[in-house]
Formats: C-alpha cells, sequence, structure tokens
C-alpha cells in the first residue's frame, strides 16, 4: 500500500493589491491559494478565511471564527468605504487544505487605503467683480485628510495670456496687476487623487473715469440756450450712475437736468451758472468735471461827461467819461 502523507500548508498569494498609498475607487482583492500537497492544481478545494480591520492600528484573527471580527470564508475581498467616506483596511486572511493543513495567518496585513473625500476649496479674496486697488490680498483655504498638491494660477483674461502658475501662499499679495480681469484658479489634489477645482473672475480698476466737458465753456455768452457737449471715457463706466446738474448762484444749490449729450440747455436768463457733470465704473470710482460760465444780457452804459456838447472856445478840452458794466473788459 502506497501511503502519502501531507503536512504542507497552503500559501496564500493576494491579487490586484493596490500600488499607490491611497486609492479613491473601491478594491476587490483576490485570495489564490496554492497548494504543494494533496490539493496540487485544484485551488478550488482550499479554504481561505479572512477578516478585515479597519483603522492605522486595527488587527484581527481569521482563525477564531467567533465572528465577533467578521471572519469571511471566500478568496474575493471587497473594500469600499462609499461615495464620501474613507477608511484604512488591514486584511488578514490565512488558507486550509482538504486534509486540514492550516496556513500560519500573515503577521503583516495587506492594507489598503480608500479616500472618496475630494478636497474643500475656498478663496475668500480676492473677491469675484471689481476691486480698486492693484495688489489684493490672496486668502483661499484648501484642506483635505490626505492633501498632496495645491496649484494656482493667474489669467489676465484681458491680455488673453493664459494661466500662468503662481507660487505663493494664501495671505501674500497678488500683483502688482495692471488694470484688466483675471481669473484666479484654486487646484487641490490630494494623495488619492482626488481633485477640487474652484476659481474666482474679478477685475482690477484703479482709474477714475475721465469727464471732459467741451461746451459750454468757461467764456462769458450771450447764448441763452448753450450747447451741452461732454464725453465720457471709462472701460467699466456705469452710465447708470450718470448726473449732470447745473446751478444759477441763487441759492437753491446743483439741479439734475437733462442727461442727453449735444442738446440746449433750456433758456436760462442773465447770471452766472455752474455746470458739472459725474459719472461712476463698475468698480464704484467717481469722475467729474465743471465749469462756470455767465450769460450776459445787459449792454454796457456809456456816459461822456466832458467834453459837453455845443461850441466852446477851448481849444484842450478835458476828457472825462463813464463805462459801466459787470464784465467790462
Amino acid at each position: 500500500a502506497v501511503v502519502k502523507i501531507d503536512q504542507k500548508a497552503p500559501v496564500t498569494q493576494v491579487q490586484d493589491e493596490p500600488t499607490a498609498s491611497w486609492v479613491n475607487s473601491q478594491v476587490v482583492l483576490t485570495l489564490d491559494p496554492t497548494d504543494g500537497g494533496v490539493d496540487a492544481g485544484n485551488s478550488a478545494a482550499i479554504v481561505s478565511t479572512y477578516c478585515v480591520a479597519t483603522g492605522a492600528a486595527g488587527s484581527c484573527d481569521p482563525t477564531d471564527t467567533d465572528g465577533t471580527v467578521g471572519d469571511v470564508i471566500g478568496k474575493s475581498v471587497t473594500l469600499d468605504p462609499g461615495d464620501t467616506f474613507e477608511e484604512i483596511y488591514n486584511v488578514y486572511y490565512h488558507s486550509t487544505d482538504t486534509l486540514g493543513n492550516d496556513e500560519t495567518v500573515n503577521t503583516t496585513p495587506v492594507v489598503v487605503r480608500i479616500d472618496r473625500i475630494v478636497p474643500v476649496v475656498s478663496i475668500s479674496s480676492p473677491a469675484a467683480g471689481y476691486i480698486t486697488i492693484d495688489n489684493p490680498t490672496l486668502t483661499y483655504t484648501a484642506t483635505d485628510n490626505q492633501i498632496d498638491t495645491v496649484v494656482l494660477t493667474l489669467e489676465n483674461i484681458t491680455l488673453g495670456t493664459g494661466a500662468q502658475q503662481i507660487f505663493i501662499t494664501s495671505g501674500s499679495t497678488l500683483g502688482p496687476l495692471d488694470d484688466g480681469q483675471y481669473e484666479l484658479v484654486v487646484t487641490a489634489t490630494d494623495l488619492a487623487l482626488n481633485q477640487t477645482v474652484q476659481s474666482v473672475q474679478f477685475t482690477v480698476d484703479t482709474q477714475d473715469p475721465t469727464v471732459t466737458i467741451t461746451t459750454p465753456t468757461s467764456a462769458d455768452t450771450t447764448n441763452q440756450t448753450p450747447t451741452l457737449d461732454y464725453e465720457l471715457s471709462d472701460t467699466n463706466l456705469d452710465i447708470s450712475t450718470l448726473v449732470v446738474t447745473l446751478d444759477d448762484g441763487l441759492g437753491g444749490g446743483p439741479l439734475p437736468i437733462s442727461t442727453r449729450d449735444t442738446e440746449n440747455l433750456a433758456t436760462l436768463g442773465e447770471g452766472t451758472y455752474t455746470l458739472a457733470v459725474s459719472v461712476d465704473d463698475l468698480a464704484g470710482r467717481t469722475g467729474s468735471a465743471s465749469v462756470t460760465f455767465e450769460i450776459d444780457l445787459t449792454d454796457p452804459s456809456v456816459a461822456i461827461n466832458t467834453p459837453a456838447s455845443g461850441l466852446s472856445n477851448n481849444n484842450q478840452p478835458t476828457l472825462n467819461y463813464d463805462a459801466a458794466d459787470d464784465n467790462l473788459k
């Protein structure tokens, strides 16, 4: 009679173990036992048992079979913390052949780290919209338990320069920046390659609008309906803030009038007037201009005192006259 003695325990290899320290998707490990004895070439007959402990220091024993730590018979180990969680898994295993030869439990667990949580990125400064300084403070946060890289780029949209990486930290200042529209992008990536991108577009505007009044001019005039003609210049002009006022100097204060350009003012009486034009841009900066002019409808008065009208025997008469006018030249 031939008696074969098999005292060799199976040897289990783990397939599909992640090579990265952290991954961001479900992991399925395969326990692949081989046997050099009675079950050689028949891995299906070998029973594998495993348990999974969580946490960096988690441990368990797949041989106690009391179910308290989740001992599972099987060769496929599925690990998945869910879409918005992260976990560290420690997998212990052993296999037993049909003769009961029992493999020693692995003392060093197979460690799988799964992170399904994306980084949280927030940009608080510069804020979206318009700013009136060329060196705004950069303030942002990028948080994650496994944060790896934070990359910042800045693009001058006005010039079309494309996104340029910048190497500054939160709390530092950007710039000095030219006037124009910009986009700041903060990209945070963790060790599991989860990524979050936040961006903000803002416009730097350090220049006040330019207001130029062409007419009326500061010269005196007899025209009671002078033409209103002015020019406004600004890249980000807010025309809704345009105000045109006329002050007649009589104590009533400046009164709003029509803002329409190149039209005649209403008929004005004699007097001194101040015309003012102001406008804001979208950044809240204000430009203004004013002109003071006088409408004079009264001719100067001239009186000749000497010589008097009539005959005189004085061949060197004295010339004496009076000329009166508020605007006499």
